[in-house]
């Protein structure tokens, strides 16, 4: 299927993914099939090593968990009241703010 430069995204292609890694690894695979297929030698990289912190919001409390795997104890912070709540919403504007002006660089 032939991609098509210049044509409108859906909504779908606007909103922000949730499994940001899970899209970058399915890209750098995608890449690097191409590139054998074609002999190139270019490897696309998949992502670097993260801290993956996970933020649970239960309403009037929460809990900041590491979801690091390879650790043997993976620390978790109750976070009490609304801090939670409010922490989550803030970050979701962030990222939404983030993606609709284009500074995806930014942390």
């Amino acid at each position: 299927m032939a991609a098509h430069l210049g044509t409108k995204s859906s909504l779908a292609d606007r909103l922000p993914k949730t499994s940001h890694p899970a899209v970058a690894t399915a890209k750098a695979a995608a890449r690097n099939v191409a590139a054998a297929i074609t002999g190139s030698s270019t490897v696309a990289q998949i992502l670097p090593r993260l801290l993956d912190l996970r933020l649970l919001d239960g309403g009037d409390t929460g809990l900041l968990v590491s979801a690091d795997l390879t650790r043997p104890v993976r620390p978790a912070v109750p976070l009490l009241g609304r801090l939670a709540h409010g922490t989550k919403l803030l970050l979701a504007h962030y990222l939404l703010w983030k993606l609709r002006t284009g500074r995806i660089a930014l942390p």
